[in-house]
């Protein structure tokens, strides 16, 4: 029997409904909706610029007292926060320990699904007590 989340009817968990049909559309027309979806990102940035932008001074005071960022997710977001992780080195000669993440499910769950995960509040605590956080992250 699936998992069921509490969360389900988060829109960010509901099928979106302008994609329903999306299989039977000519190309151009998926392209077109894409881009209509994309639209909706920008504006919603758009209207928390402010808040973003405090956010990225917070993170940057904390890297500078001897902070860590760490990337929480799980499914893709986890996915795309272990990813970001992974090429700060590479990129920007960061040390591996400076930017980290946790993936709900663990390093199984970045190559295949596990749904669910994200609701086991045991599992995510021990996940972030063992990178041993301090007031400085």
């Amino acid at each position: 029997m699936p998992v069921r989340s509490k969360w389900q009817s988060l829109p960010t968990e509901a099928i979106n409904p302008a994609t329903l049909a999306i299989d039977k559309l000519p190309a151009a027309d998926i392209v077109e909706g894409m881009l209509n979806e994309d639209r909706k990102m920008i504006a919603a940035v758009q209207r928390e610029k402010d808040r973003i932008a405090c956010g990225v001074e917070i993170i940057t005071q904390a890297l500078r007292r001897g902070g860590r960022i760490v990337f929480v997710g799980a499914g893709t977001s986890g996915r795309l926060g272990v990813l970001e992780s992974a090429e700060m080195p590479p990129t920007f000669g960061t040390s591996p320990d400076l930017v980290l993440a946790i993936m709900a499910g663990g390093k199984n769950a970045i190559l295949r699904a596990k749904e669910g995960v994200e609701d086991n509040y045991e599992e995510g605590s021990r996940s972030i007590n063992r990178l041993r956080p301090t007031k400085k992250d």
